[in-house]
């Protein structure tokens, strides 16, 4: 898990880290909304777990601010580093983030999953999962076992591509989004077309 308080800061960090091709999720999640909890509960956790599998970028959450910003609370500890959460951050990030493409806010706690290759984030191909709406009607039994579930499977398919081409198709256009969720382990794509939380946002389309 990495911060991320402004939307910039995901490119920069991409950059830096010189990642070429990967998937990269962004976790909209206030500390008090029913995600938000878990998360932060279980954050130094999925700090080492994400791991080399995926990019996870947390907005409005992040590490030596030095109280640069009034509205900081400090939320939790990492390997004696104090992480602190800023509402006022979080909502810019959203609002940048809502000038890239199609996608609106809930205003609950949403997981986004895309891809980064050829240097840049790709936007043509987008999976939004309404992770408060999941856990309210027990389609999932917690956010940690879906972000362990999703931990393995991005072990053995880093990006969205890479899983194209794993399914013979020639083009990531190609690839549907029932196709994607079919594919989740122990069947978690059924439950999330049944339940319908999830959205995907394909601009690839006319």
């Amino acid at each position: 898990m990495l911060q991320a308080l402004k939307y910039k800061d995901i490119l920069a960090d991409i950059e830096k880290s010189d990642i070429l091709n990967d998937t990269i999720g962004i976790l909209l999640a206030r500390p008090k909304s029913d995600a938000g909890r878990s998360i932060i509960d279980s954050l130094p956790y999925y700090h080492h777990r994400s791991g080399k599998n995926i990019n996870f970028y947390l907005p409005g959450y992040g590490a030596y601010w030095h109280n640069a910003y009034p509205d900081e609370k400090h939320i939790v500890t990492i390997e004696g580093t104090m992480w602190s959460f800023s509402h006022s951050m979080y909502v810019k990030f959203i609002e940048d983030l809502e000038k890239e493409f199609k996608w609106k806010y809930s205003g609950e706690s949403e997981l986004i999953l895309l891809d980064y290759h050829n240097k840049r984030l790709d936007y043509s191909k987008i999976l939004v999962f309404h992770l408060d709406a999941m856990l309210q009607d027990k389609t999932i039994s917690s956010v940690n076992s879906f972000f362990e579930k999703l931990f393995r499977y991005f072990a053995r398919n880093s990006t969205i591509e890479q899983f194209s081409n794993r399914m013979g198709s020639k083009t990531l256009g190609q690839i549907t989004l029932f196709t994607i969720l079919e594919k989740l382990p122990l069947n978690l794509g059924t439950l999330f077309v049944k339940a319908k939380h999830y959205a995907i946002i394909d601009e690839s389309k006319s």
